[in-house]
């Protein structure tokens, strides 16, 4: 029964996580509409239309969040996002709306 010694298996290890980030980057990568809910600094609550360009939906919906803080409306709570039938190869974080309540 042969074992990897130490180099080995950290060899190993590195080879299969670059797998993992080449395979997640070459993934697809679409364009979401997204609704994020925040909040402002004075405690007032907003909605903040956003479109992101990510591999999946739970992706698009941390973008969205990021995306959504960045502008600095304030802290995005949580962001829900449904596809678009747009293809995308660059990132992408332009707002399309805002509304207060």
């Amino acid at each position: 029964m042969a074992i990897l010694s130490p180099v080995s298996s950290w060899w190993l290890f590195g080879v299969v996580c670059l797998l993992l980030v080449a395979c997640d980057a070459g993934a697809p990568r679409q364009v979401y509409a997204c609704r994020c809910d925040y909040v402002t600094d004075m405690d007032v609550p907003g909605q903040l239309l956003v479109d992101v360009c990510a591999a999946s939906q739970p992706k698009a919906e941390d973008e969205a969040v990021e995306c959504s803080t960045a502008m600095g409306v304030g802290h995005a709570e949580r962001c829900v996002c449904g596809v678009s039938s747009e293809a995308c190869a660059a990132s992408l974080c332009q707002q399309t709306a805002a509304r207060l309540p």
